[in-house]
């Protein structure tokens, strides 16, 4: 391995992968950041409540977002490629395809959600935009693109269990099973 490799991803790690089906273990060696390390144990354990955890602040870590202790929608435009393709990764393989933001993506996608990449701003949308307020301040609403992306953000939440009943869970409420 060279220098630079090793500086970038560390010794090769060693972990036990549980195979739930027959609740047995085996051994995994993965090659990843160093700074992954942690969370790829967590979830080799099936730790999900602790990989949770692991991931939100390895992603605040890796934002430099450690102080604030959240990312705005700004830093999560400018995440890392390479850092997300790693955690979701590692997050798919240890729950057999049950975890990760590309699973979430895909349930989003299923339930009506648009990417914000897929958005378009028609002409019409835009000259209409300074009348909203106006036409609001006199008890008129204007449904616009954000209401949709709301609701398919609900249905997203109510297919992976953060609403239940149309009410949403608060974090020591939420299952970390497969």
């Amino acid at each position: 391995m060279s220098e630079k490799t090793r500086e970038r991803f560390g010794e090769a790690g060693i972990c036990y992968q549980r195979e739930t089906s027959t609740n047995t273990f085996r051994l995994v060696r993965f090659r990843i950041p160093e700074q992954h390390h942690q969370l790829a144990y967590y979830l080799a354990a099936g730790m999900w409540r602790e990989a949770d955890e692991e991931t939100f602040k390895l992603m605040l870590k890796v934002a430099g977002r450690e102080q604030q202790g959240y990312l705005g929608l700004e830093d999560i435009r400018n995440f890392p490629c390479e850092d997300l393709r790693i955690i979701d990764k590692l997050w798919v393989d240890y729950s057999n395809g049950h975890f990760g933001f590309s699973v979430q993506k895909e349930i989003y996608l299923s339930v009506g959600g648009i990417l914000e990449g897929s958005r378009t701003s028609s002409p019409f949308n835009m000259v209409l935009a300074p009348f909203k307020s106006i036409y609001a301040r006199f008890g008129g609403r204007v449904r616009d693109v954000d209401d949709k992306f709301y609701e398919a953000y609900c249905r997203f939440s109510d297919a992976v269990g953060w609403r239940v009943e149309s009410e949403w869970i608060t974090s020591q409420q939420v299952k970390y099973n497969t």
